[in-house]
């Protein structure tokens, strides 16, 4: 279990990261919210969570104006990755 909430974990750090480092926005607000469910679900092992949390997040940032720079685009990549390569069907 711990191997593949990991690198999930470091990944949602990575993107929490680089969202606060974001210009804010009620897009970047409400990624960052998620991505503290996320966290939650994937500890707790929660796949419905989880798929929301991370389907929210891509979301909003989709969406987010002003648009996500490519940092941030990058880290929400490499976190999805992470998560379908845990399995989580997104």
């Amino acid at each position: 279990m711990t191997e593949t909430v990991t690198p999930l974990l470091d990944a949602l750090d990575g993107l929490e990261t680089t969202l606060r480092a974001h210009v804010q926005s009620s897009a970047t607000t409400d990624a960052l919210y998620q991505c503290e469910r996320l966290r939650l679900a994937i500890k707790n092992s929660h796949e419905e969570g989880t798929r929301f949390a991370a389907f929210t997040i891509g979301r909003r940032l989709a969406h987010a104006d002003p648009p996500i720079d490519e940092p941030t685009a990058q880290a929400h990549e490499a976190l999805r990755q992470k998560l379908i390569a845990a399995g989580v069907r997104l």
